[in-house]
Parts: C-alpha cells; structure tokens; sequence
C-alpha cells in the first residue's frame, strides 16, 4: 500500500488494525505506568501529611490541597491500572476499551492543572501542569484531533480556575499566556509522535506484506520446479527426489515400495489427428484419471510426451500390480471429451518394486519398470507387465 493511498488511523475510516494495535500498545503503557505513579501518590500524601507544622493560612491551605489531588489520583490510578488490565486481556467492551486511553489522559491533565492552580498559593509556577502536559503527550498516544480537544480543555480548566488562587493580574496573565504555550506544545508532541507511531506500523505492515509475498512467490516458483506445468501433477525431478526420501525410509524401517510407469498407446496418432493443443487437453484428463486412483502418500509424475509414473511407498510389487490393473481399466472406460471430441485411449504399464540397497534405488527400479513397459507394448499394448514375476496381468 503507497503512502499516499493508505487512509490514516484515526480518521474517517482509519487503517485496517492499525487503531487496534495503538490501543493495546496505550493500554499496556497505561498499565505500567499508573503502577508506578500510585507509590508517587502515596509518597506524596505522607510526605505533606507529616509536614503539618505549618501555621501559615496560604501554607496550610496549600498543604491541604496537595495532599487532596493526590489522594484522589490513587484510586484513579489503580482503577485504571485495572481497567487497563481488563481491556488488555479483552475483558470490557469495545467501547470502554476505547475511551480509556482519553479518560486517562484527561485525569491526569486535569491533576496537573489542579496541583499547578492549588500551588499559586505559595508560588507562580506552574511546572506541575508542564510535566502532565509533557507526560501525558509523550507517553499516551492521542488521535490529533483527540489531542486538540483534549489539551484544549486541559488549557481552558486550568484558564478558569487558576483565577480562584491566583489575584495578581500581570501573574494571572503570565500563567494563562503560558498555558496556551503549553497546550500547543502537548499537542504538537503528541501530534508527531502519532505520526510516528502510524508511519511505523505502516512500515511493518509493508513489511509483512511484502514477506508474504515473497513467500507466496517462492511457494509458486517451488510449485514450478516440481511441477510438470501442463498437467500440474509431478514432474521427473520432484518424482527423483522423493524416491531417494522412500529409499532411505524403506532402509530405516523395511518396508516395500514400488514404481509403476504408464505409457498412453499410439498418443502420437492424436496429436498428428487433432493438433497439440487437443493432445495437450487429453493428457491434462488422464493426469485427472490417475489422480483420481492414487493416495495421498503416492506421487504421480509426467516423465514427459504421454509417459507417467507413479511412486508407491508401503507396497509390496503384488499389490502395485493391482493398483497398475485398475489405473489401466480406468483409463480404458474413460471417454476422453475435448471441445466434442470424443476419444478412447488405452495404456501399456510396467511395475517393479524398489530396492533401497541397489547403489541407485530409483534408477534400477525405473530400468526395471521400463524394461516391463516395452514388454507390455511388445505383446499387443494396453496391459500390465510386473518385473519381477514378468507377469502379464490382462490375460
């Protein structure tokens, strides 16, 4: 997806997943963080608390209400720490999960804002509210328009009511002027780490995309490689490197294997009839006919031209020239149809079992299976020829 054409999260339609990943992202940030600042809280109630010597008016009402903001941000943070817990582990509804980011934003701006206005009575700073402002931009990431609603209350709670505990006009003014600064640089801060965080995912998202791809294209190319690419079944390269996997198995464990190889009679005869493309068809419905009879443990290749084999792991040279028999009655009672043509085929088969101690078990079982496919061809075609018991199944 371009830059240019991606939509971004957070706005009419947002991009696909996107929004649910900054979510679990805010509210594991929201988790730990709230359970760090619960012990700042609680520090911060019992170091005014103890410090209650102080006789002047401003000072103790000052004392009183630190003491007061803190003491309600604790059970804000624990709640939520949990509440950011819970929607971590999916356990609250959509919406509630959604909204937690914004709620813990505005509690904590608005703390700030408090403290800065409650500390006018002993000082004109207002450093409390730039480190909530900062905190909060930095650490919770905020839609932009999100962020602007939100420093802007932010901005014009702490305007209204710093006006209770602050009396000097030129300070009064100072402070809101500062305010205003404040909430601007919260919000370009949070602004462009939005951003940030969006070309971020974004860029994983490409990433991931363009992995798969590849993996894709790679499976497609593998396909290619060990595919005959007319009839989609095995090719002789792919049918070579799983005989030499049977070999060894059949080493391991001792257990029989076979190869059966099928020749279609007299196919030249439709190709010279018809053309390529009508032979090309009846190959692709004979590969559909042998297909139809293997298990999924064989591999059926095309050796080439109209020539097939078929790898036959757990079974015994008997039992392929069974198998053989009945591939070679299907194709027979096939009527092969291609554009209304309607033809009749038969084939020549041989078979021979495989011997994993031969020095190339695939290549002597493969001469053996074409030695009893010429033997089937020399004897009138359409038959099953075994190597072993140089049988002739058809008669």
């Amino acid at each position: 997806m371009s830059r240019s054409s991606a939509p971004r999260a957070g706005g009419p339609t947002g991009l696909a997943g996107i929004d649910d990943e900054i979510l679990a992202l805010n509210l594991r940030r929201i988790y730990r963080l709230t359970l760090i600042l619960v012990p700042i809280h609680i520090a911060h109630v019992l170091i005014f608390w103890r410090h209650d010597s102080l006789l002047d008016p401003a000072a103790a009402s000052w004392r009183q209400g630190i003491m007061t903001a803190h003491a309600i941000m604790i059970p804000v943070a624990i709640g939520l720490a949990l509440l950011s817990r819970a929607a971590t582990n999916k356990r609250l509804a959509a919406r509630i999960r959604r909204i937690l980011p914004t709620v813990a934003s505005l509690s904590y701006l608005a703390f700030g804002a408090a403290i800065a206005v409650v500390d006018q009575l002993v000082t004109s700073s207002i450093t409390p509210l730039l480190l909530t402002t900062l905190g909060v931009a930095s650490a919770i990431l905020i839609p932009p328009r999100t962020a602007a609603v939100t420093f802007a209350i932010s901005m014009a709670a702490f305007w209204i009511l710093i006006s209770v505990t602050q009396t000097d006009p030129q300070v009064l003014l100072s402070q809101r002027v500062n305010s205003i600064s404040m909430a601007g640089t919260g919000f370009g801060i949070a602004y462009l780490l939005w951003q940030s965080q969006i070309r971020t995912l974004e860029q994983r998202r490409e990433i991931e995309a363009q992995k798969q791809e590849l993996e894709r294209k790679n499976e497609e190319l593998a396909l290619m490689v060990n595919r005959d690419p007319l009839t989609g079944v095995a090719n002789r390269s792919h049918l070579t490197s799983v005989a030499a996997v049977e070999a060894a198995r059949m080493k391991r464990n001792a257990s029989p294997a076979s190869l059966v190889l099928l020749d279609l009679d007299r196919f030249k005869a439709v190709n010279d009839s018809y053309g390529h493309p009508i032979g090309d068809a009846v190959l692709r419905q004979v590969a559909q006919v042998l297909a139809a009879e293997v298990r999924a443990v064989d591999t059926l290749a095309r050796l080439g031209g109209e020539e097939f084999a078929i790898l036959l792991p757990d079974t015994p040279l008997a039992e392929a020239a069974k198998f053989a028999e009945r591939i070679r009655a299907a194709i027979e009672k096939h009527t092969f149809n291609v554009g209304g043509i309607e033809l009749d085929l038969t084939a020549s088969i041989g078979a021979a079992s495989i011997d994993p101690h031969a020095p190339d078990p695939f290549a002597a079982a493969y001469r053996d299976a074409d030695r009893m496919l010429y033997h089937a061809k020399e004897n009138g075609r359409n038959r099953v020829c075994c190597a072993l018991e140089h049988a002739d199944l058809t008669e």
